[in-house]
């Protein structure tokens, strides 16, 4: 698939591509780009414009967390099967988030070791996977079983080392999930907080600012693992 959003200035307006395959990714990627969509045209004003500049770590926080904040309208979409979309959505982030992980070790080791030979680097593949996201069973699927996946992985070879701004960005998209559980009216108000700050701060500075835990600080990421798990105890009962 394919999908963006980009930023028209001349109509001060965003544009959001996507080309649907009639699956329920459609609309959590739909969301996704709305949410960025969202943040070029609330801060559509910023002068100078070079301030919207996001680094990924903060700019995939507006995608994210809007997927989530998207949450009380899809039952629109889906009906009765809301909350297998809510369960698929959730189980499909945190597994993103640890494929993620992966990657960014991987190259990490890579880099460190150019000498690598690609039967190293393949074996490699395979140790972090079995680390990072154990019981994938490849049997009978070559590619995987050799530990070649990430040959298609263009992230890999285009934008080395962009994995963990997904990874913490999903932290923190989690963190307002959490929130907007109990107080969506909170969640919306910090969202938006943080979207007002444009490129202006750091990212450990605009979620002091925006009251979000840090997924750098002790214990923020198991507490954002605990609420997810809690969430799956609860509603894995219904």
């Amino acid at each position: 698939m394919i999908e963006y959003m980009t930023y028209i200035p001349m109509h001060k307006s965003p544009f959001i591509f996507t080309n649907n395959n009639g699956t329920a990714e459609d609309i959590g990627i739909l969301a996704h780009e709305a949410g960025h969509g969202y943040a070029a045209y609330i801060t559509k004003e910023t002068y100078p414009h070079q301030l919207l500049s996001w680094p990924e770590d903060i700019c995939e926080i507006h995608g994210m967390a809007m997927e989530f904040l998207a949450w009380p309208w899809m039952e629109g979409f889906f009906g009765e099967d809301t909350k297998k979309y809510y369960h698929c959505h959730l189980s499909t982030t945190v597994g993103t988030m640890t494929y993620s992980a992966m990657a960014d070790e991987f190259q990490h080791l890579i880099y460190a070791k150019p000498e690598m030979t690609p039967n190293e680097r393949n074996a490699l593949w395979l140790s972090l996977r079995e680390k990072y996201r154990p019981g994938h069973d490849a049997a009978g699927i070559p590619l995987w079983a050799q530990g070649r996946s990430w040959y298609g992985d263009d992230h890999i070879f285009e934008f080395p080392f962009l994995y963990i701004d997904y990874c913490v960005a999903g932290i923190a998209a989690l963190h307002l999930w959490a929130l907007g559980q109990n107080d969506f009216d909170a969640a919306w108000e910090k969202y938006n907080r943080l979207i007002r700050f444009g490129g202006t701060k750091a990212l450990a500075d605009l979620l002091a600012a925006c009251d979000i835990p840090n997924p750098f600080e002790p214990d923020n990421l198991r507490l954002a693992a605990e609420r997810v798990l809690a969430w799956f105890e609860e509603n894995d009962r219904d």
